[in-house]
């Protein structure tokens, strides 16, 4: 005996082609749904990147900080290191001071007899050759 079909093919395409845009919806929709999560990981993977370059820059400022300190005598081996480092800032900052002073001085007498000596003994003093 011969079976007798349940559905007219005709049947079957239209419910068969009934049920492809959902299922393609669904897809559509899973992709959208995973992008979104994958966007969201991207983001937070960036912050915390941002974030640790920050931390990193943070650590080079305090690195040269503390080089800078090394530098100019601030911090070194010994108790004694530090005064001697802010002694040695105030004395260059004083013996610029005289240079500039002197200079206006020996400026002021340019022309006169005692010019040359004072030029002479200014730039011994200042360690500075001709």
């Amino acid at each position: 005996m011969k079976k007798i079909p349940t559905e007219t093919p005709r049947t079957d395409n239209i419910a068969h082609a009934s049920l492809e845009p959902h299922a393609h919806i669904s897809r559509l929709t899973d992709l959208a749904r995973d992008m979104e999560r994958s966007l969201a990981f991207s983001q937070r993977i960036g912050i915390q990147t941002q974030a640790e370059l920050l931390s990193a820059k943070q650590a080079i400022s305090d690195l040269e900080d503390v080089l800078n300190k090394f530098k100019l005598g601030y911090q070194g081996c010994c108790y004694a290191c530090e005064p001697v480092g802010i002694l040695n800032q105030r004395l260059e900052a004083e013996l610029e001071e005289m240079k500039k002073v002197t200079m206006e001085i020996v400026d002021s007498i340019k022309g006169t007899p005692e010019w040359q000596s004072a030029v002479d003994r200014f730039l011994e003093l200042a360690h500075i050759k001709k």
